[in-house]
């Protein structure tokens, strides 16, 4: 029986070059694969756990959220207290010099040290945002028991409270609340509404800015 030739003559060349050109692809394949991994790998977070009063002040809460200004820390717990912490555990008077961020720090084997200066007893339940403004004197909270609530920290101003009767989960205070009169604040919850609050001649007044299911 005479033997099948090749189309080049060359018996088997053809099998070959084409064996050669799929494990070319195929390492190709692959390299893009690692690649692609290698693209897609998160960064891994630097963290330092912070001591000073926040260990003693969870010892029987938790907290449920938090919010920081450039001089001090909010932290809110589920027993609906917010904690105002200082980085020097100095209280800052609101027109003194700003302390920055790296000189009001204090460090101590690796930790952050952060010690209490006020705490506001604002809810009878769980705090669920925490909002300063861009100044750091005015602190507003948000709760599960359907209320917001304003604090000064650093004037015996009335504490306001606004009462939404449905569990109210997010808040944003003006950024310039403490500049301007109309004291403007928007929040939201589980009524599916998001509310935007300003001051009138004839008090607050609430404006519902949406009604899309929870905010």
């Amino acid at each position: 029986m005479t033997p099948i030739t090749s189309e080049n003559g060359v018996d088997g060349d053809d099998e070959r070059e084409e064996e050669d050109g799929e494990e070319e692809e195929e390492d190709d394949d692959e390299e893009e694969e690692e690649e692609e991994e290698e693209e897609e790998e998160e960064p891994r977070l630097k963290y330092q756990r912070m001591g000073g009063s926040i260990p003693s002040l969870l010892s029987n809460d938790a907290a449920s959220c938090i919010a920081v200004a450039e001089r001090m820390i909010a932290l809110g717990t589920l027993d609906g207290t917010v904690h105002i912490l200082d980085f020097l555990g100095n209280q800052v008077r609101p027109h003194s010099r700003p302390l920055s961020l790296a000189l009001s720090r204090l460090f101590i084997n690796s930790q952050i040290f952060a010690f209490q200066v006020k705490e506001f007893a604002a809810h009878t339940a769980a705090v669920n945002d925490l909002s300063f403004d861009i100044e750091g004197e005015y602190i507003g909270s948000c709760s599960d028991d359907g209320t917001v609530v304003i604090n000064s920290l650093f004037t015996d101003e009335k504490v306001l409270k606004f009462e939404y009767h449905r569990p109210m989960k997010a808040i944003a205070l003006d950024p310039e609340y403490s500049r301007k009169m109309s004291k403007r604040f928007v929040a939201g919850g589980l009524a599916g509404q998001l509310y935007f609050n300003s001051k009138k001649w004839l008090g607050y007044r609430d404006q519902v800015c949406t009604s899309m299911g929870m905010v």
